[in-house]
């Protein structure tokens, strides 16, 4: 019997390996999906239930996401998909975006909704002189172009 290292099975057969799908990149694909899942169903009753035990808020699953130390295996799992620095983090950020719609969802300073960078970033100077750093983009009025 020879010892191969579980990388090397997880390979593509093209690659030398067995092709076989690594359970770990599995899991982190069908709790992304849940993820995903979750930030879509507004209003629904787990949505609201999960919310609730864990203090997550209901407008932004990213931002929010803590685990708590008593949390469930599903949970602590759920709560390893956000980790700062995280392979998965980084790909979880690059392919959710935020859609503005009518803005109740979104801050205005410090979500990433302009440009996949938050606003405080971009201009820090201006934020400096903002009075109102920590609201959503509704509370900031409206603009009517008319061009």
């Amino acid at each position: 019997m020879h010892a191969v290292d579980w990388g090397t099975i997880c390979k593509g057969k093209s690659q030398g390996g067995l092709g076989i799908v690594s359970v770990l990149d599995k899991n982190k694909g069908l709790l992304a999906k849940w993820v995903w899942g979750f930030s879509k169903e507004d209003g629904s009753l787990w949505k609201r239930i999960i919310c609730a035990k864990y203090g997550i808020s209901h407008n932004n699953l990213l931002r929010n996401w803590r685990v708590p130390s008593i949390a469930s295996f599903f949970t602590k799992g759920v709560g390893s998909l956000f980790e700062k620095g995280s392979q998965t983090a980084d790909v979880l950020s690059r392919g959710f975006k935020f859609v503005v719609g009518c803005g109740v969802r979104i801050r205005f300073w410090n979500d990433a909704w302009w440009d996949d960078c938050s606003l405080k970033l971009v201009y820090p100077r201006i934020f400096a002189l903002a009075v109102f750093k920590s609201g959503f983009i509704k509370e900031f009025g409206s603009w009517l172009w008319d061009i």
